[in-house]
């Protein structure tokens, strides 16, 4: 087995080179990682290059990641490929207030996930099982068998446009031909500066500002004490 990493380095956050890098000290041997390092490239060329070197050493499958997102588990890999989805992705959220999930389902299943993206609404695991099909999963961190890519009938990393995101383009590409994403809720990627912990608190605190409530009054109702 051997695997792309595809590492894209435009908008870095501030945590991801030290994650990643971590990441791939502590799987490359077990998984033969072949790191796709591209910087200051824009991301469709980033991912079209990834892609190239995959086919170019016969990679069994492409694991897609985002430098703005961070905390990649360093047992992910293991569990990705446990999945044994051909694409398969951790969940990740919104960066600002409410912080919804970025893993996607459709309404209307029969709209374009290219041109009817308020089609889409993000959902959590509920009482469903750890891995689960969505329509648009982003590429937080993505594993992908690199032969999905021979089935598609567009190249979806020169499709995509600023209007048409690379994930979009890939996911309505797999699904028009029959390939299922899948979402797996065994780990939260984090993305932007809030911990996947602080999310129940940071929306609770903005909800009671925004109803204009002071957290003094509305921290009762959270379970803790007011600060003060």
């Amino acid at each position: 087995m051997s695997i792309v990493l595809n590492v894209p380095c435009v908008r870095l956050h501030k945590l991801f080179l030290p994650h990643i890098m971590e990441f791939y000290a502590a799987n490359k041997a077990a998984y033969d990682l072949c790191l796709n390092w591209q910087t200051l490239r824009p991301l469709e060329r980033a991912q079209e290059a990834g892609l190239n070197l995959a086919r170019q050493k016969k990679a069994s499958h492409i694991l897609f990641v985002e430098d703005d997102h961070w905390g990649f588990p360093i047992d992910g890999l293991e569990e990705l490929l446990a999945a044994d989805k051909a694409v398969v992705g951790f969940q990740t959220y919104k960066k600002s207030h409410p912080y919804t999930p970025f893993n996607f389902r459709k309404r209307n299943p029969s709209l374009s996930l290219v041109t009817d993206q308020a089609n889409l609404q993000g959902f959590y695991q509920g009482d469903g099982p750890l891995v689960q099909p969505c329509d648009l999963i982003t590429w937080a961190m993505t594993l992908v068998r690199t032969e999905v890519f021979d089935r598609l009938k567009i190249n979806p990393f020169r499709e995509s446009t600023r209007q048409t995101p690379t994930d979009s383009a890939f996911c309505q590409a797999c699904l028009d031909v029959g390939i299922q994403p899948h979402v797996h809720f065994g780990a939260i990627i984090g993305h932007g500066d809030i911990e996947p912990a602080e999310i129940p608190y940071r929306r609770w605190m903005t909800d009671n500002i925004k109803n204009g409530r002071s957290l003094q009054e509305a921290a009762p109702n959270f379970g803790v004490e007011a600060a003060g």
